[in-house]
């Protein structure tokens, strides 16, 4: 089984919860023998320098790529914007190789284009995890209300066209 993995980041390149989940799906999905490529974003050209993520023995089955993220003028909804542009270069990336994967799972913009290009190119399964769904929750202040105006077109349209949406559930004490 081959799966490809579209991912905002890992660490130690990218922090954050989203980045770890990603490291350790690409990790356990290797040990137990299926084979990941898997596509991951860093800040700055600087950010490729730093330490591999992963030890040998995971490495047999996982290979790496990385992509910069793009830069832009900053202007509201920049970050949507540039996030549209790694989903691109992410597509490109995989374009002529889409009927090697079993599933592709994509972590949230990522697999925009992807979805968009995907009719008579891919048959396979397209998986879409948000971090969150902060964006359709409500919210106080002006600037998260913009903020959640410039990201809710763009998740539920992935979301839609995806053909599994993935969720983590958290059950608080």
């Amino acid at each position: 089984m081959k799966v490809a993995i579209l991912a905002d980041g890992i660490p130690p390149m990218v922090m954050g919860g989203m980045q770890k989940h990603s490291h350790y799906l690409a990790k356990y999905l290797a040990l137990q023998g299926v084979s990941v490529e898997l596509h991951t974003m860093v800040w700055n050209v600087e950010d490729l320098e730093m330490q591999q993520p992963f030890d040998d023995n995971e490495l047999k089955n996982i290979s790496v790529i990385t992509h910069v993220f793009p830069t832009s003028a900053k202007f509201p909804g920049h970050y949507v914007f540039n996030s549209f542009r790694l989903s691109r270069r992410y597509f490109k990336a995989i374009e002529n190789r889409l009927h090697e994967f079993d599933f592709i799972y994509t972590k949230g913009f990522t697999g925009w284009e992807l979805l968009r290009k995907r009719n008579g190119r891919y048959s396979g399964n397209i998986g879409v995890k948000f971090h969150g769904m902060n964006m359709f929750l409500p919210t106080y202040g002006f600037k998260q209300r913009m903020e959640q105006l410039l990201l809710r077109p763009p998740a539920r349209w992935i979301l839609k066209r995806a053909d599994k949406g993935l969720f983590i559930r958290w059950k608080g004490n």
